[in-house]
């Protein structure tokens, strides 16, 4: 009888751990002097994303689902949403070198890993603080929005990403005989896995479209 109740917790274990993100993420990003803040609400392959003030007020969010490949823009002042389409494919130029190293440390309570990243064409290099705890999500919504930063078009072209997510990051710029400069960075301040209403990733009913050729 013990031998089966400990393979049915190993089992039950086994199958928790394996489990795809669903939770909340909470991060900022700095960019100078400027920080926006951006609160995340995963339940793959549903993802809201939020941009909030100092307050905690959210100013737009964006729904997404990756498998649908659809992407909608929210302005809750307006009461309106847009329909936005994927914009042309971001294209990295030079060789994008990643050395996956031992250094460890937490962020939000979470354990990342260190990977130094660099592009010498571009003189740039980025320190990621990467997990691994089933992000799965991550690579296919960055796919989705195809941004222009190269915090994202470098982190999707890393090999063996899938299921990683980098909680930390800071992106420097290298110029020959020059000390390198912090150009960006991005930090999570919260991870909370915990069960998501679907009703965060439909649009309110009462909310009035707007026909626009908008590219994200």
């Amino acid at each position: 009888m013990r031998i089966i109740t400990t393979a049915l917790f190993l089992i039950k274990s086994l199958t928790s751990f394996a489990q795809s993100f669903e939770g909340q993420i909470n991060l900022i990003r700095i960019i100078g002097t400027d920080t926006s803040r951006y609160r995340y609400y995963v339940k793959t392959p549903n993802i809201r994303i939020e941009e909030i003030d100092k307050k905690g007020s959210v100013q737009g969010f964006i729904i997404m689902n990756t498998i649908a490949n659809k992407v909608y823009a929210v302005s809750p002042v307006k009461k309106a949403w847009i329909d936005v389409q994927k914009s042309d494919e971001v294209l990295v130029t030079g060789k994008v070198e990643c050395i996956k190293t031992k250094e460890t440390k937490l962020v939000a309570g979470v354990k990342c890993t260190k990977w130094a990243v660099k592009n010498t064409k571009e003189k740039i290099m980025i320190n990621y603080w990467v997990a691994n705890n089933n992000f799965d999500f991550f690579i296919d919504h960055l796919k989705l929005l195809n941004r222009k930063e190269k915090l994202a078009s470098y982190f999707i072209n890393l090999p063996l990403n899938q299921g990683f997510i980098p909680l930390e990051a800071q992106q420097y710029s290298k110029e020959a005989g020059v000390k390198e400069q912090l150009s960006q960075q991005t930090k999570t301040t919260k991870v909370e896995r915990k069960t998501i209403d679907m009703k965060l990733f439909v649009v309110p009913t009462e909310y009035r479209k707007f026909n626009m050729d908008v590219k994200i």
